[in-house]
């Protein structure tokens, strides 16, 4: 079910100040149905951003459609904020088929031009509102074969990413598109890191933010986070909005109830959401751990791909049951649809790194890390990012606390009462490094 790229050659044609035709407004002449550059007329708009807007136009060297990305440059920080793009886009390159592709860019007197590949049923955000949609129709009775489908696919494009020691940061269903074969396209690199390692806090959007990402900015730069677990987070947020069509946290903090509730007896799930079942707990806990060291990408897709009857809701086993009556859904079809679902063989998946990794890949282009930091605005309250992180204290010290203080919890089944057949150890439930003392009495 992948989609074909479209065969562009991504080119730079970025202008110098004495080639800009200064009495031609080309984004306004544009914006009236002049081809931009002579090459690409708009057809309508898609969407305005805080940094730009995109819309739908084709392009007259292929007739094709395509997304074209104006950025004013009259808006403080966006030349960096473009170069940076620019720069990851190229990294990235063309070659998984789950990543949007960028096919040209250049300027104006007045605008950064991107152009990118069109994604007909546009951002999984508005595509799951679409009773029609064929992943999760009105969030209920989906088939768990085609979300899996949708898991593989962005599971491949964020591996293929980390890959190339590019870390996302922003991951959520805003940021997926959906092409017209119902493929997945991962898009909006602009917070996107070639660092392993961050120090800016609250990067990204404040309901996929994993929990460590909450602290203060210290100019000592003596607190940090690795990005490809962030990530890992991000996805598990997204897989959960994917399937009931809400976020189980405002922010992970203390100063959301269900965060502490969660964080507390991570079986808080089952009451955000009623629905899910064991399976969906167990796999969604593998993105979910407090602590970053034991999420794993890997191992959530190991777990899911092991047995294609398993459901990740109650809804999906309605789903099936309904087709088994219906003799429209047999084990044949489940297993039958294997071959088609491998990933790319050229990209190599799952990935695995390390805690103490740190990329020391630098961008290509001339944007130092504090332009781009500088240039993305803190859109969260000082109340929420003043964690203290105790120095000093290494993991697995802070393990042997855990294993001291935390007792296990009974997991409940289906959505329903605890069964005491199914346990949480402390080893795979462990928080993280926000705390303030040793008693876990988190800010």
């Amino acid at each position: 079910m992948l989609a074909t790229v479209n065969s562009h050659q991504t080119h730079s044609s970025l202008s110098t100040s004495n080639t800009i035709d200064d009495k031609i407004d080309e984004f306004k002449a544009y914006e009236h149905g002049i081809p931009l550059k002579n090459r690409y007329r708009k057809i309508s708009n898609v969407q305005d951003g805080s940094y730009g807007k995109v819309s739908l136009a084709i392009d007259l060297s292929c007739s094709t459609k395509v997304a074209v990305k104006a950025m004013a440059k009259s808006i403080s920080g966006v030349t960096a904020i473009f170069r940076h793009e620019i720069s990851i886009l190229k990294r990235l390159g063309s070659e998984s088929p789950n990543i949007c592709a960028l096919l040209n860019y250049f300027e104006t007197s007045t605008h950064y031009f991107i152009i990118f590949e069109y994604c007909a049923n546009g951002d999984l955000y508005d595509y799951l509102k679409k009773p029609s949609n064929h992943l999760n129709p009105s969030f209920q009775n989906g088939s768990p074969v085609i979300f899996r489908q949708f898991l593989k696919e962005l599971a491949s494009a964020v591996s293929y990413s980390h890959s190339k020691k590019v870390f996302h940061r922003d991951i959520k269903p805003e940021n997926i598109l959906i092409d017209d074969n119902g493929s997945l396209k991962l898009t909006d690199w602009g917070l996107a890191t070639v660092g392993q390692i961050c120090f800016d806090p609250c990067i990204g959007t404040e309901k996929y933010l994993s929990p460590e990402t909450f602290f203060k900015k210290r100019p000592s730069r003596e607190y940090s986070y690795v990005c490809e677990k962030a990530d890992y987070w991000s996805i598990g947020i997204t897989v959960l909005y994917a399937l009931f069509g809400y976020c189980p946290f405002k922010f992970a903090n203390m100063n959301d109830k269900n965060f502490k509730k969660f964080s507390e007896n991570p079986e808080h799930l089952y009451e955000i959401y009623p629905g899910l079942t064991l399976y969906g707990f167990q796999a969604i806990m593998k993105l979910l751990q407090l602590n970053p060291k034991y999420r794993s990408l890997d191992e959530f897709m190991e777990f899911i791909l092991s047995d294609y009857n398993k459901c990740f809701t109650s809804d999906q086993e309605n789903y099936i049951n309904e087709s088994f009556i219906n003799e429209e859904y047999t084990n044949d079809d489940i297993f039958g649809m294997e071959e088609d679902l491998d990933l790319d063989s050229n990209v190599k998946y799952p990935i695995s790194q390390t805690q103490d990794e740190v990329s020391s890949i630098q961008p290509s282009m001339n944007v130092t890390p504090n332009e781009i930091s500088n240039s993305i605005p803190n859109s969260l309250p000082p109340s929420l990012i003043e964690s203290e992180i105790p120095m000093g204290v290494s993991w697995d010290e802070m393990d042997d606390i855990i294993n001291s203080s935390i007792k296990v919890h009974q997991v409940p089944a289906m959505g329903g009462k605890p069964n005491s057949n199914h346990q949480i150890t402390n080893s795979q439930f462990q928080t993280n490094h926000i705390i303030k003392s040793f008693d876990f009495n988190w800010y």
